[in-house]
């Protein structure tokens, strides 16, 4: 990655913080002035990846006449939709996409089609309509160059049609779509899979729980009123960008439904784009902590941090950037199992972010001690669920990373503890740590009844027996997930292991879990949790 990309990249990374420049700060004035610049929005993005949303504006500047022929009217809530969006993709992918938006309203200037219309002779008007097309031009280029020549720009809009349907529209006439895959492949620039295929962006927003046309579900509007690509997809493609129209239903982008539809949304983007073009690899690299923002609680203690989808990881001057480097990974592995460069499950990424989870790294338990004073500090700063890993425990070369005796890296332990969080918070019924959830209710048979408190003596068929008095219930709940999940992932399956946690839990290999916890087992692998199901390594990729 060169410096300029990279230079682009940090800035991402400084929690709370977003690049918004108006793109007429760049610009010589006009004969308006500031005024044209101040309607066009830019947020600078370190993603192969362009939002714009240009009918959202609602700003009726009285020396900009209005339009009198086209459409006249605003589409609501796509400049909301399209900034929620940019910080829902954000949360899963660690980079954010380039956004161009606008303030005005429609009926001064139409920016999806050609200057004639868009702009009607409005000497306002027009010179908006070049600014705006100059942004997306050079947002396209930014995000060409981070993806390596291939990038894509998805232009949001909202129809008003009987369909409650996402309408993606590739620049293909209806009647070219109603052909079949063959003849559609034969046409001068379609191609069927990339229109409706299994790795279509209407295939990921079916995935997502929406109706979209054209996909894999419906292939073609069949009569029905769709839009298929207007003036910014038909201009902003080419010689490796690529350009899709997302015509939004009323249902996605009502202000009450957004909290459901926007994160649905950016999942299906996100895999879409995992597919078609590079997401950058997020750095795990550590580096001082900054002296502004509420990160800057921490300098007190610690002295390097690294960012993993957000969520900081703080060490002290005694931890090595190599241990803190294998903590940042197995923290990624965790978070992006499939290590595709996009968080495998967006709502407890977003959950952690939200109440300001982090990770810190002192070398001994000594070193905690002291730090713990500062923590009502740290937690009026807005970092609210922490946990700690030592870096005396932290063994990137042990155990279970290779099948021989010693150690065992807590890393897997103490990192799996926080963001375990995430999914009790966000699966509460499933996997919350109060009597009746499942998990709870497999824990249950796991220690041979419901014990609010430690027993003087455990059931004999029990195979979960946690003896630690200070744990309560909930702290039983939580070391539970963290015991089948690891076994399950072989976590617990190297010479010596069986013996040295058999006091506390039975099963150290996948086999005898399997045998032994069988609720626990189906719980852990159904498909819609997201868990990870590969062991971390300390080696992301993603």
């Amino acid at each position: 990655m060169n410096q300029e990309i990279q230079d682009c990249v940090d800035s991402s990374l400084k929690r709370g913080t977003i690049l918004l420049s108006l793109l007429g700060a760049l610009l010589a004035p006009s004969a308006f002035g500031q005024e044209a610049p101040d309607y066009v929005f830019v947020q600078e993005g370190n993603l192969p990846l362009v939002l714009s949303a240009p009918h959202g504006g609602t700003l009726k500047p009285e020396d900009a006449p209005n339009r009198t022929q086209g459409v006249l009217t605003r589409d609501s809530n796509v400049r909301e939709v399209a900034l929620e969006l940019a910080d829902a993709i954000e949360i899963r992918t660690g980079w954010r996409p380039f956004v161009v938006t606008t303030s005005i309203h429609r009926v001064k200037v139409d920016l999806n089609r050609a200057i004639e219309e868009a702009a009607q002779g409005g000497e306002l008007a027009e010179e908006v309509w070049e600014i705006y097309h100059a942004a997306l031009e050079e947002a396209s280029g930014k995000a060409l160059k981070i993806g390596g020549g291939a990038a894509l720009v998805l232009d949001i809009h909202g129809h008003g049609h009987k369909e409650d349907w996402i309408e993606v529209g590739h620049a293909v006439s209806i009647s070219n779509l109603a052909k079949d895959d063959k003849a559609l492949d034969a046409l001068p620039e379609t191609n069927a899979e990339w229109i409706r295929g299994a790795s279509s962006i209407g295939a990921t927003l079916t995935e997502s729980g929406f109706r979209a046309v054209p996909s894999p579900e419906i292939l073609h509007p069949d009569g029905k009123k769709y839009f298929n690509g207007g003036y910014i997809t038909r201009r902003h493609r080419g010689e490796g960008l690529r350009s899709i129209q997302l015509e939004l239903p009323s249902s996605v982008r009502k202000s009450k439904n957004r909290k459901d539809t926007v994160p649905r949304m950016a999942e299906a983007i996100c895999s879409f784009v995992s597919q078609h073009f590079t997401i950058p690899t997020i750095s795990l690299e550590s580096k001082p902590i900054p002296k502004e923002g509420s990160i800057s609680v921490f300098r007190k203690h610690f002295s390097k941090v690294a960012y993993v989808f957000g969520i900081p990881i703080l060490a002290t001057q005694n931890v090595s950037s190599k241990k803190l480097k294998h903590a940042a990974a197995v923290l990624a592995e965790y978070l992006d199992n499939d290590e595709n460069g996009v968080v495998d499950d967006g709502r407890v990424v977003s959950f952690l972010l939200n109440e300001g989870a982090f990770l810190v790294m002192p070398e001994r338990e000594r070193e905690m001690n002291r730090i713990g004073r500062s923590f009502g500090d740290i937690q009026r700063a807005g970092w609210k669920i922490g946990q700690d890993l030592y870096g005396e425990e932290t063994f990137p070369e042990g155990p279970p990373h290779r099948k021989v005796r010693g150690r065992f890296d807590a890393a897997l332990e103490e990192i799996w503890h926080l963001v375990s969080n995430g999914w009790a918070e966000v699966y509460p019924e499933d996997f919350g740590y109060e009597p009746g959830s499942s998990l709870c209710d497999a824990m249950d048979l796991a220690r041979g009844g419901r014990f609010e408190n430690i027993p003087r003596r455990y059931p004999e068929e029990a195979w979960y027996h946690y003896d630690d008095r200070t744990c309560d219930y909930s702290c039983m709940a939580a070391e539970y997930f963290y015991w089948s999940l690891t076994t399950l992932l072989g976590g617990q399956d190297y010479p010596g292991r069986a013996e040295e946690i058999e006091n506390e839990w039975e099963c150290s290999t996948p086999e005898s879990l399997r045998k032994k916890d069988k609720a626990v087992v189906e719980l852990l692998l159904r498909a819609e949790f997201c868990l990870p199901l590969k062991r971390p390594n300390g080696s992301y990729r993603g």
